[in-house]
């Protein structure tokens, strides 16, 4: 009897044993602590959770892969600002190097914070448990919206000044004067190039006429091969001047 009374005993510790595993492991599921695989930690610091919470995921090259466990405030001496550090898991075949970037960002715009961590080129030594990165610090939401609204001010002053200096009575004027004067400049450059090209006029007739253009070709090919020609002055001229 105290046989059985002892197997009974340790049948229902097992059975509970097994429950208590099973309850675990759903728990540790559904948080994903993930207890069960092997991992490390990093710390990372930041001025600012920014929203980021304890059980956040943490992407790895754009891939899940870990969880932030533990969140802090660290207090240090004036004039220098408390920080925020970040404990995260990862598990062992994630490998991050000292060069890798991280920062807290968003699911969609008004989604879960999460951790990423962008890996760098690799020139950075390998990180180990317990090991320190810092964090980049993020454009908070508030800020974005300031900014925002700074360059809508900016670009509603900007349209008030254009359409106020386009609506000055003095100013159509001017443009309209100007669109006049380009007209006619327009039709004057026309009228100048049709008497050209017909033979019109002293350009006309430069340009036109074969027998001028061959004259005065000639004359400047004379020149460019004897440019003393410029300065010489036949005798009879000379003689002509002492004379006078």
């Amino acid at each position: 009897m105290d046989g059985q009374t002892r197997r009974m005993e340790l049948l229902v510790g097992l059975v509970v044993l097994i429950g208590i595993t099973i309850l675990i492991v759903i728990v540790s599921s559904i948080s994903g602590r993930y207890i069960m695989k092997p991992g490390y930690h990093l710390k990372v610091t930041f001025s600012s959770a920014n929203g980021v919470a304890i059980g956040a995921p943490v992407q790895f090259a754009g891939v899940v892969k870990g969880q932030v466990n533990d969140i802090k405030i660290l207090y240090r001496e004036p004039p220098n600002p408390p920080q925020v550090q970040l404990t995260v898991w990862l598990p062992t075949d994630v490998k991050v190097n000292a060069d890798a970037t991280v920062l807290i960002s968003t699911f969609g715009l008004l989604g879960e914070k999460y951790l990423e961590i962008v890996p760098g080129a690799g020139t950075g030594r390998m990180l180990k448990n317990e090991d320190l990165l810092i964090g980049q610090e993020a454009v908070s939401m508030e800020e974005l919206v300031q900014k925002t609204n700074k360059v809508l001010s900016a670009l509603e002053s900007g349209l008030g000044s254009i359409n106020k200096f386009f609506g000055d009575e003095d100013t159509h004027l001017a443009l309209r004067q100007t669109l006049q004067n380009s007209r006619e400049l327009t039709a004057t450059l026309q009228t100048m190039v049709a008497k050209v090209n017909s033979g019109e006029g002293t350009m006309g007739k430069l340009f036109m006429d074969e027998a001028l253009y061959n004259e005065v070709h000639g004359f400047v090919s004379e020149l460019r091969a004897n440019p003393w020609k410029l300065l010489y002055r036949p005798p009879s001229a000379k003689k002509g001047q002492k004379s006078n």
